[in-house]
């Protein structure tokens, strides 16, 4: 294999972990910001649809992270 194709997918993979982390930490910050205010107004409502696509949206993609963390990270 040529060096310089090694070098080239090596920083491409690093840079494509660091934007995965930076994704995570502001999607994380944004999550926690607006927690209290899903517990003041969210959770009291009644259930309806919205309320089900409003926790399928927030909390669908927790799983999704940690699930890519479980198969990603070695042992």
């Amino acid at each position: 294999m040529d060096v310089g194709v090694f070098i080239a997918s090596t920083r491409n993979k690093i840079i494509s972990r660091h934007i995965h982390n930076i994704v995570v930490t502001t999607w994380l910050a944004d999550w926690l910001h607006t927690l209290p205010f899903e517990a003041d107004v969210i959770w009291p409502a009644r259930w309806n649809l919205v309320k089900f696509l409003y926790f399928f949206n927030r909390y669908f993609p927790v799983d999704i992270i940690f699930s890519y963390i479980y198969i990603e990270v070695p042992d």
